[in-house]
């Protein structure tokens, strides 16, 4: 009889993790399955036993972070706009392979098309044919979030193979950390995990990482204007991870009061060039004017975390919040420039140009998210309910109309990006179009229990009737 050492192994043992983890036949060939790669997902093989050390908790995470703030505050952080992968981060914790060049290059092309710009502006519109040459952490961040979306064939990615390339991408941003090799790509990679995270509905892990973005950002001096000769590319670069992660930060709610942002946006002046008239794009425009309306939207989700504190206080009067919002979203439009609002000519008018539509589109529903959000039943009966006696009829009957309009608009928006052929990925969209939904649930529920009411009424009324004749 042989010995154990000369027996083959197991076909559980030769299976990759991701056939495993799946409980499919794995062919078992290495680095890669055939399986894996034909699927377009992560080939992993374990060393046989469960590392202790690849899924770290929240508090290790925690610890880890702090001991790691006071080494750079102690004069170990070295903010490089010029660094470069050297190497030097370590290995994931197990060993695996990326797919193939044409699935990761189509991952690349399904990010740009479908990602960039929403709504994060962190690319330019060169992205792709520069992609291959970024830090490996920042390309994992990349396939992470591409495949959580649908390919052009329809067919949806491994979700889990999403979640192997975010996690990968945080073992080596965390290891860039220890060791303060942190330069523009480290930053940029942290604002994706952020955005995946928060997405994923992580709200905790994308506070941590964008917090602490926010920190490495200020203190590498992203958040202003650099005072050292930049390649214009490169500053380009630094400029869309600063408003990356302002947008970031109020769309999820989770702005810290923590970084002052004096970089030039999009749409400002450059002082450095000596121009009357400087020309500004419609790129630019149309970004700058999403940034402003994502600080309205910020204002707006303080209001509605706050319904149940503020209760009782009268929403009608100037100085109230709901009024300052509606103040400043009246004052937002009276300056949006008319060559860029929405006709029904519009979409005759339109190109392939992600740069402008993508955030054309976010400000239309953001727009009119904040108005249903400020206007929805729900919350203005709770804010309300107190003092429902005293509250102004016209008030009501003016925010349920408000309600209604927007709403529909809201719904009329998502045909008209059907129209055009936009494939919508930003999620703040998908939020807008949710808002809506429940107000008109709200009112077409409302409908049918009045005209309940009224038909039991009037039944009752005319059997009273009946004797009488």
């Amino acid at each position: 009889m042989s010995d154990d050492s000369s027996r083959p192994a197991k076909r559980t043992r030769q299976a990759c993790e991701g056939c495993r983890r799946k409980k499919t036949r794995c062919p078992g060939e290495q680095p890669a399955c055939s399986l894996c790669v034909r699927l377009g997902q992560i080939c992993s093989y374990g060393d046989g036993s469960r590392a202790a050390d690849s899924d770290q908790s929240v508090s290790e995470r925690l610890r880890s972070l702090e001991s790691k703030m006071d080494m750079m505050l102690n004069g170990h952080f070295y903010p490089s706009p010029h660094h470069v992968n050297d190497g030097g981060a370590a290995a994931p914790p197990r060993s695996w392979a990326l797919p193939p060049k044409h699935v990761t290059d189509n991952l690349i092309i399904l990010y740009d098309e479908r990602c960039n710009y929403q709504p994060l502006p962190l690319f330019n519109s060169d992205f792709a044919r520069t992609c291959q040459d970024r830090d490996q952490e920042l390309l994992d961040m990349i396939f992470a979030i591409a495949l959580q979306l649908p390919n052009r064939q329809g067919a949806t990615f491994d979700i889990d193979s999403s979640a192997e390339y975010a996690k990968r991408a945080c073992y080596s941003v965390t290891k860039k950390l220890s060791s303060g090799g942190i330069g523009l790509s480290t930053i940029q990679t942290m604002c994706l995990l952020s955005f995946w995270e928060f997405t994923d509905g992580q709200k905790e892990h994308a506070w941590l990482h964008l917090n602490t973005a926010l920190w490495l950002a200020q203190h590498s001096g992203l958040t202003k204007e650099p005072e050292w000769e930049v390649h214009s590319i490169e500053l380009e670069e630094r400029r869309r991870c600063a408003w990356s992660l302002y947008i970031l930060g109020r769309m999820s709610g989770l702005m810290p009061k923590l970084a002052t942002f004096t970089c030039r946006f999009p749409g400002a002046t450059d002082p450095l060039i000596n121009s009357p008239e400087p020309q500004v794009s419609d790129d630019e425009i149309i970004i700058a004017n999403n940034i402003r309306l994502y600080d309205i939207w910020e204002k707006v989700q303080n209001f509605s975390a706050e319904s149940n504190a503020e209760a009782g206080k009268s929403l009608w009067t100037g100085d109230s919040e709901y009024g300052s919002i509606i103040s400043a979203l009246m004052e937002y439009e009276s300056q949006f420039p008319d060559e860029h609002r929405f006709s029904e000519h519009t979409s005759g008018n339109f190109k392939d140009n992600r740069a402008y539509w993508a955030p054309w589109f976010s400000i239309q529903f953001m727009y009119h998210a904040i108005l249903c959000v400020l206007n929805h039943p729900f919350l203005l009966s709770i804010r309300l309910d107190p003092i429902k006696e005293s509250s102004p009829r016209t008030f009501k009957q003016t925010t349920a109309d408000l309600a209604k309009l927007h709403s529909y608009w809201a719904f009329r928006f998502t045909s008209v990006a059907k129209e055009f052929g936009y494939a919508v990925a930003d999620p703040l969209i998908a939020y807008a179009v949710t808002i809506a939904a429940t107000i008109f649930d709200h009112y077409r529920l409302s409908r049918t229990t009045l005209a309940e009411s009224r038909e039991k009424h009037y039944r009752a009324t005319s059997n009273g009737h009946r004797p009488l004749k």
